[in-house]
């Protein structure tokens, strides 16, 4: 093959192997398969080395140049979707596991830990009730009026 026809798009295989960004919708896909490879479990200097990458750096800046593209196009509904989505899934995780967690299996009750932790960040229970998180505690030595004049020292100053 020529370089030309790697240049013009003609042979999206090639293009796939090289290492440098000839056509937007090849460097995506390659971004794509970075992470889908790295979903499965793999490294990322693993996958710097079968796809051709100078370093794991630049197979992270990589995906994390493809999750900022793809991130301009998701709107707020769809980002509650995707949320009510994970939290759905999380759900099925948890009753998948609850039987056997129940039954003593300190590996289910760990993994319902684990699920139960991650449910309250992303659905956002762990933030608290802001009203209650902002108190202030004052404490002051001595007998009610004393610390009847020091709020109204605070108060005032």
């Amino acid at each position: 093959m020529s370089e030309k026809e790697t240049k013009s798009g003609n042979s999206k295989a090639s293009l796939r192997l090289a290492d440098e960004a000839v056509d937007g919708e090849i460097v995506k896909s390659r971004a794509l398969e970075a992470y889908e490879r790295k979903l499965a479990g793999q490294s990322l200097s693993e996958i710097a080395e079968e796809m051709g990458y100078s370093s794991a750096t630049a197979v992270s800046q990589l995906i994390s140049n493809r999750l900022g593209w793809e991130a301009q196009f998701v709107e707020e509904n769809d980002q509650k979707t995707v949320r009510a989505l994970a939290l759905a899934r999380l759900e099925k995780q948890h009753q998948a596991l609850w039987q056997s967690a129940m039954y003593g299996d300190i590996r289910a009750n760990l993994a319902l830990l684990q699920i139960a932790d991650r449910y309250m960040k992303w659905s956002g229970a762990d933030a608290g009730d802001v009203a209650t998180g902002q108190a202030t505690v004052l404490v002051v030595g001595g007998d009610e009026q004393a610390y009847l004049d020091k709020l109204k020292g605070m108060a005032d100053g």
